[in-house]
């Protein structure tokens, strides 16, 4: 997904962390001592939004946009 298909800001940016990737898929949390939920994206779409290979996306500290059902969105490098 692009930016312009969201409302967002850069207000609205997120520090995430990509923890391990799984088959074509990767483990994202919230880049912060208390983060509790994981959420899992497909690596290529996150990958393509950051301009890296999928295999070097786990331990990356992101930031990403939030829609509104709280899925991560606009991926960039921290």
């Amino acid at each position: 997904m692009d930016e312009t298909s969201h409302q967002g800001s850069a207000a609205n940016r997120v520090r995430v962390k990509v923890l391990l990737g799984i088959g074509d898929q990767v483990d994202i949390t919230a880049d912060a001592p208390d983060a509790e939920g994981v959420q899992r994206y497909p690596a290529a779409d996150v990958a393509r939004d950051v301009g890296v290979e999928a295999r070097a996306l786990p331990g990356m500290r992101l930031t990403a946009l939030v829609d509104e059902n709280d899925r991560l969105y606009g991926f960039r490098k921290a």
